[in-house]
């Protein structure tokens, strides 16, 4: 099931750029991994609700429209550029960065980091690693890869998907999400939203 899932979303984003160019190729070979690794892992996770977590399924959506926005505005190869691999640069220092944030945070949250909102024997409210500045640091470096995609392959498309179709998916993911610490954790959860950031330290 898990490379059905990654297969079709790895095609989808081949269709969007026409199986063209380079760059097509490789947004969907990480459509594919993504959503390979995203479909192997939920079959192994339990929603500690006990309902369908469809907050998971909206961010992927969102996530997938971006790449194949970027796919679609990569169907062919740019003629000129009059800022050549700026932006390209400082996308990939994004998707850098990203990286490195969503590794210190798999690190902070150890067994517990999970693709599902979930609550399991033992689990502890983190505070540790970046949980001492932001309460969403996974997010935060998912949206950082998103912006990260948008500039490293030069396109509008994916840039506007990223605004307007991950920010509100992450902002509806991200209520739940704390809904769910709160009942879980009462008033240690809500002692720990005052003195820190949900995204972006010092914005929001």
């Amino acid at each position: 099931m898990a490379w059905v899932r990654g297969g079709a979303a790895g095609l989808l984003v081949a269709m969007a750029g026409s199986f063209d160019t380079i760059v097509v190729w490789i947004l969907a070979l990480i459509a594919f991994l993504s959503f390979r690794d995203l479909g192997r892992r939920e079959t192994t996770e339990l929603d500690g609700s006990g309902t369908e977590d469809w907050t998971g399924w909206l961010l992927q959506g969102a996530f997938l429209v971006i790449l194949a926005a970027a796919a679609w505005d990569n169907r062919s190869s740019p003629t000129s550029s009059v800022y050549p691999l700026v932006a390209e640069a400082f996308g990939l220092a994004l998707i850098g960065g990203a990286l490195l944030l969503r590794r210190r945070t798999q690190e902070a949250m150890g067994r517990h980091f999970t693709v599902r909102i979930q609550s399991s024997p033992g689990h502890e409210l983190v505070q540790t690693g970046p949980f001492r500045v932001l309460r969403h640091p996974s997010y935060a470096s998912l949206g950082l890869l998103a912006l990260g995609t948008a500039l490293s392959t030069r396109s509008l498309h994916a840039l506007l998907a990223t605004a307007l179709v991950w920010v509100p998916a992450v902002a509806i993911r991200i209520a739940r999400e704390e809904s769910f610490l709160a009942r879980r954790f009462g008033a240690a959860y809500q002692s720990y939203a005052q003195r820190t950031w949900r995204l972006v330290p010092g914005v929001f």
